[in-house]
């Protein structure tokens, strides 16, 4: 998944540096021995401005410093070099981390002899089910899909849309919630996912 998402940009990205290497070696020497050759003002550009002299005098200044205690500087290095291996191990390890959507997806699939009436009924049971939270306004329900679309269904799935508003509660515990309540539910299969999350 993510080598077929960031190919293209890597692609992208070590041929704009190729390019940028063969016009550094080839065609910036030939224009700057065109245009760069007024002497006064390459040796006044030399100089740089207030604010790069400025700079230089404090980096001069903190290197001799670093330079007189090496063991010292060398030391912290290594201490903080092994911190970052050590807080790299604790990072999360999905490439897209799960996010609050502000809605939920909620498949719903029942055996396949089920009928349209039936799928229907248990549909309608789930949306009552779903009302009654105080974090849910409105539900949206698709039942099956055409034979010829890209993930046909029979009419014994169906996916029902559930925006919801959460205030003092976690998404984790809303999720739980949802859950337990559609656990009453018979003879179907529920599962739950947020839009861009299920596909």
């Amino acid at each position: 998944m993510e080598g077929r998402l960031l190919k293209p940009l890597g692609i992208a990205f070590i041929t704009s540096v190729l390019t940028s290497l063969v016009v550094a070696v080839t065609v910036t020497p030939v224009l700057c021995s065109y245009l760069l050759k007024d002497e006064k003002m390459l040796k006044k550009q030399s100089e740089g401005t207030k604010v790069e002299r400025w700079l230089q005098g404090r980096y001069a200044a903190t290197l001799n410093r670093a330079l007189k205690i090496p063991k010292t500087v060398i030391g912290v290095t290594v201490i903080i070099f092994l911190l970052s291996i050590a807080v790299f191990t604790q990072l999360g390890r999905s490439f897209l981390p799960e996010f609050n959507e502000g809605s939920l997806v909620i498949s719903v699939v029942g055996p396949p002899a089920m009928s349209l009436e039936e799928s229907n009924k248990t549909g309608r049971q789930v949306e009552q089910l779903l009302l009654e939270m105080p974090e849910v306004d409105v539900v949206t329900r698709r039942t099956g899909r055409a034979e010829l679309d890209e993930h046909a269904q029979g009419v014994n799935a169906a996916e029902i849309d559930v925006p919801f508003t959460l205030e003092d509660k976690s998404k984790d515990k809303f999720f739980e919630e949802v859950r337990e309540k559609l656990s009453i539910v018979p003879g179907v299969n529920i599962t739950l996912g947020q839009p861009i999350a299920h596909r």
